[in-house]
């Protein structure tokens, strides 16, 4: 994912703002991070994140109707640009991934930042622990990612 870019919905926002220097770490991870206008809150990111006000293809399908807005929002947005979508919520990753999105969450960032070298391995674990302990990822998770990130 280097020099990348994405889209995010607020969940993975709400996790990286948990962990020390967690979007110290998402920018060292992407280039630019957009957000749509219904997710937007006040993160601290500018310059980073490129709020985007209006998409030009809303994506709202029938089964989407669970989804709150900013997520559907995000949906439309990656499917847009084309750009992986930063989203937790299990439905969210589902559709998006039926709609050929390649998703990421908060885990799977710090798994990356470790391969990338951003963080050792103990700093990957212990912001696994911090995600888990703040209620972000769940512990079958979190021992699955300390296991890949065990096994490189």
């Amino acid at each position: 994912m280097p020099d990348s870019e994405a889209v995010s919905d607020t969940g993975p926002l709400i996790s990286f703002e948990k962990l020390p220097d967690g979007f110290s770490l998402l920018k060292q991870l992407l280039s630019k991070l957009y957000i749509p206008a219904e997710v937007l809150a006040d993160h601290g990111l500018d310059g980073f994140v490129e709020v985007v006000s209006e998409s030009s293809s809303p994506w709202g399908e029938p089964r989407s109707e669970r989804l709150d807005v900013g997520e559907r929002a995000a949906i439309g947005l990656a499917i847009e640009k084309g750009h992986p979508l930063l989203i937790e919520e299990r439905l969210g990753r589902k559709l998006a991934i039926e709609e050929g999105v390649a998703v990421i969450g908060a885990a799977g960032l710090v798994q990356e930042a470790y391969r990338r070298g951003l963080l050792s391995r103990p700093e990957a674990r212990r912001a696994l622990e911090q995600l888990n302990a703040a209620g972000r990822i769940g512990k079958l998770l979190m021992e699955e990612m300390m296991a890949r990130i065990s096994a490189c």
